[in-house]
């Protein structure tokens, strides 16, 4: 460990995990679009439901599962970036220095000195 280089933990880092939630989401979020309009233009019940519909939920549903595993895998990368004393993510720990997920430069220091915030 040097002033502006920190040996950083093995694997993904924090921010390289978090950057995978995205698409995820915002999956998820369409094809909730689509099979709610989808649900109720064709004109069904639970009984009378269309294959494609139970594709269509299928397919939400694993979306929904793997958004929240590359979320968790984030969390617990974190946790564990901040228990060896440094962060990847932007704002999460900023009592950290943070570092750059793939070098480990230190681009941003952790602060000095730790003031009360102010009184109104």
């Amino acid at each position: 460990m040097t002033e502006n280089h920190i040996v950083i933990l093995p694997g993904r880092s924090a921010e390289e995990w978090s950057r995978g939630i995205g698409p995820f989401v915002l999956s998820s979020m369409l094809l909730a679009v689509i099979f709610v309009p989808a649900y109720v233009l064709s004109g069904a019940t639970a009984a009378t439901a269309p294959i494609w519909l139970y594709a269509l939920f299928v397919v939400m549903l694993l979306l929904f599962f793997a958004g929240m595993f590359v979320f968790l895998a984030a969390a617990f990368k974190a946790m564990r970036e901040a228990k060896a004393g440094y962060t990847t993510t932007g704002g999460q720990y900023p009592n950290l220095p943070q570092l750059e997920s793939r070098t480990g430069v230190v681009i941003r220091p952790a602060p000095t000195t730790t003031s009360p915030p102010p009184t109104a």
